[in-house]
């Protein structure tokens, strides 16, 4: 299995900054343009969620199989075993939408052994 998803900086209201894939649940906290560098949470245990039109706001805690990731596209996979399943999980690249409101955003490659 190998997936491609893009997931956007955490914005206005709408839970674009989430997404999950099999077992495994990406959060992206922030995106850095001019570095690069996306800051982002891997399984974290979502306590709370909270969206308005206007503002978005999650609460989590960490459990055993969560992780923060700090990673810019030329930096290597790294692997999180989750219930039994290595997952690797790469940055490929960052972007900004061509809409009147831009966004940032970044897409993941996920992958596992079959």
């Amino acid at each position: 299995m190998k997936n491609k998803v893009r997931i956007y900086e955490m914005a206005q209201g709408e839970a674009k900054n989430i997404q999950v894939v099999e077992k495994l649940t990406l959060v992206v906290h922030s995106i850095d343009e001019g570095t690069k560098r996306v800051l982002f949470f891997v399984n974290p245990n979502i306590t709370e969620y909270h969206a308005t039109p206007k503002k978005q706001s999650i609460g989590y805690e960490a459990i055993s199989d969560s992780r923060q990731g700090n990673m810019t596209p030329s930096d290597p996979p790294f692997t999180i075993t989750i219930d039994g399943t290595k997952y690797q999980i790469s940055l490929d690249s960052i972007g900004t939408t061509e809409d009147p409101i831009r966004r940032a955003y970044c897409d993941f490659v996920i992958s596992r052994d079959e």
